[in-house]
């Protein structure tokens, strides 16, 4: 990448996280949901390279492109990104004008049986939204996550890049954090999410996430695609009842956080195949959900060129 590029890329990045952080927390939000749509639209466009990544997911998972479907899409990503500075705004007060919930009661059942609960989820509609969504209801709620710093690149001509660089990288955790939620980062490894559950508390995952050396490759969608083995090991071993949850957008921009039955867990004493049993279990259900609402997954295809075997 050229140096000119370099540090087009980067002052945006700063813009972004600085202007329009700012503008976003003191505008109107209707004003704040229209440009995010029209810098959706702009991007699909003019970032040629991202939109080729999302036509090649989506004709291999469908078998044609879609313009309409993969330009919003784009929109989609746009309002996920603007969604991250309306954070501080979100509180127990107002959740409910913001979020439709359906099936509180499988979590609320899977409680009692007081071996913890996991949550797990995708990377499907505006999944951060589900650390607000579910703790701002007043539960104790911890999300697996991974952070990333990022790699610096040495030479005084990079140094203003990599100040933009970690400064974005400082912002997108902090923003994170101050959410309701205890974040366990998956490089200190499983003990302190086995302590939440061990303690009857929520734990959130996302099963397509391919942290970890462990993977295993299941169907999905007609293909076969990898997940990784950690969230459905940690439920095995804890005995932990497993709530599915998915968060989908709705066109006012408010959205519906769907809490599925808790899942029947296969235990024949195969560890490896009932891990495989139980993970298909879930992505089953997240089939299901991407057939109905394919934009609100494709960004996947910008994330994880490994997802899928071809």
């Amino acid at each position: 990448m050229g140096l000119l590029r370099v540090y087009a890329q980067e002052l945006a990045r700063l813009l972004y996280w600085v202007g329009l952080r700012l503008f976003v927390q003191a505008a109107p939000r209707s004003l704040s949901y229209w440009l995010a749509g029209l810098a959706g639209s702009i991007m699909y466009h003019a970032a040629s390279g991202k939109r080729k990544v999302l036509d090649d997911g989506f004709r291999f998972l469908f078998g044609k492109a879609s313009p309409e479907i993969e330009k919003e899409a784009f929109r989609i990503y746009a309002f996920n990104s603007t969604e991250i500075f309306m954070y501080p705004s979100l509180n127990a007060g107002n959740i409910r004008t913001l979020v439709e919930y359906r099936g509180l009661d499988h979590i609320e059942r899977a409680l009692r049986k007081g071996k913890g609960v996991m949550l797990f989820h995708a990377h499907f509609g505006n999944e951060e939204f589900l650390m607000p969504a579910i703790g701002h209801l007043g539960l104790k709620v911890s999300q697996m996550a991974s952070r990333h710093p990022p790699e610096e690149r040495p030479g005084l001509l990079f140094k203003f890049p990599n100040f933009a660089r970690r400064y974005a990288f400082r912002m997108r955790i902090g923003y994170r954090e101050k959410l309701p939620v205890n974040f366990i980062y998956t490089d200190k490894g499983p003990r302190k999410a086995l302590e939440a559950l061990k303690k009857n508390e929520f734990l959130l995952w996302a099963v397509d996430g391919r942290e970890g050396e462990m993977s295993m490759t299941l169907d999905f969608m007609g293909k076969k695609a990898r997940y990784s083995e950690g969230a459905i090991r940690v439920a095995m071993k804890t005995g932990a009842e497993v709530v599915p949850v998915f968060i989908v957008r709705k066109e006012d921009h408010t959205h519906l956080l769907v809490a599925e039955e808790p899942m029947t867990m296969d235990a024949t004493g195969d560890a490896e195949r009932d891990a495989k049993v139980n993970t298909q279990k879930f992505i089953s259900l997240l089939d299901r959900y991407v057939k109905k609402y394919p934009a609100q997954y494709l960004r996947v295809f910008w994330y994880a060129d490994d997802y899928f075997v071809r």
